[in-house]
Parts: structure tokens; C-alpha cells; sequence
């Protein structure tokens, strides 16, 4: 397996500079009806790739992590009532990004696991 730190900042939907070692995507965006919109943005820490060569698990796979100053755990029944959706999002932000886009490699890749 290889293991690769991609970007250490991934901004979407955030305007202004970015540094060498920063990505830049726009916003998400939801229509809600009479014209209006609701625009997530945010700022991923750091993106590490793992490629798998061979095997059942081939291909690669996205790490979002995510640095808090706090301890804080991953609580599946908050994602699933729509609680804690930083990390989902982030997630989703990345690979849809990149189905359009492809900037870290030419190959697809799958959500691998996100971490605070």
C-alpha cells in the first residue's frame, strides 16, 4: 500500500489567496426554492491518498483529517440524524470536486475514512 499526503489545505467555497500547497474549490450548493440557495463552505486540514495495487481492495482511497484543539469522537447517530456532518461533508466536497475536476491524480478514487 502507499500512502500520500496530498494537500495540507483543501478550501471550497472560501474566496481569496491560496498558498502553493492550497486547492481551491467553489462552494456546495443547494437550491432551496423562491431563488434562494444555501452555500457551504469550508477548509480541510489535510487529504492523504492510499493506493492499493491489487487485490479485492484495489484502487485508491481518500483520509480526510481534520485537527481539533479538543477531543472529539465520531458519534454515528449524530451523522445519521444530521448532528455532526463536518467530516461527511468534507468528504463529499473532495470526491465530487474531484469526479469533475481531477486534479490529484487521473485515477477515481472512494471516500477511505475521515478523521477528527
Amino acid at each position: 500500500m502507499i500512502l500520500e499526503c496530498l494537500v495540507r489545505k483543501f478550501l471550497f467555497g472560501n474566496k481569496g489567496s491560496s498558498s502553493n500547497d492550497e486547492i481551491v474549490y467553489p462552494p456546495i450548493e443547494f437550491d432551496i426554492g423562491n431563488g434562494k440557495k444555501v452555500s457551504i463552505t469550508g477548509k480541510i486540514d489535510r487529504i492523504d491518498v492510499a493506493e492499493i495495487p491489487s487485490g479485492d481492495a484495489k484502487g485508491k482511497y481518500i483520509r480526510i483529517i481534520d485537527y481539533k484543539s479538543s477531543v472529539k469522537d465520531l458519534d454515528v447517530n449524530k451523522i445519521v440524524n444530521g448532528l455532526q456532518l463536518q467530516l461527511i461533508t468534507y468528504i463529499d466536497a473532495v470526491c465530487y470536486n474531484e469526479a469533475v475536476d481531477k486534479s490529484f491524480t487521473s485515477s477515481d478514487k472512494s471516500g477511505g475514512g475521515i478523521i477528527f
